[in-house]
């Protein structure tokens, strides 16, 4: 695999957020995070440890929904900084 850098990375980030296999995951995610939501609410025999179970299963879902964007703007950064650095002299 090539060496990538932060600037193609970044496109590839993007493609992905904009292909609509990314949409069909972000969808089937979001339908999850619901399911555990509702389940949470609907079953009044679920013990403490279910409840923290889904509880988490739902934050990690929905941190799962964030983190592309999240990259993009660490790749945004990480660009800038290789672009000011290609200006600086070798030592």
């Amino acid at each position: 695999m090539p060496k990538s850098t932060a600037k193609s990375d970044l496109a590839a980030i993007e493609k992905l957020m904009a292909s609509r296999g990314w949409a069909i995951l972000a969808a089937a995610i979001e339908a999850d995070i619901l399911n555990a939501a509702k389940t949470l609410g609907e079953d009044p025999r679920m013990t403490e440890a279910e409840m923290h179970y889904r509880r988490g299963k739902i934050a990690a879902a929905d941190r799962m929904l964030t983190v592309p964007a999240l990259l993009v703007s660490h790749l945004k950064t990480q660009a800038l900084i290789d672009a000011s650095h290609a200006d600086d002299p070798p030592r």
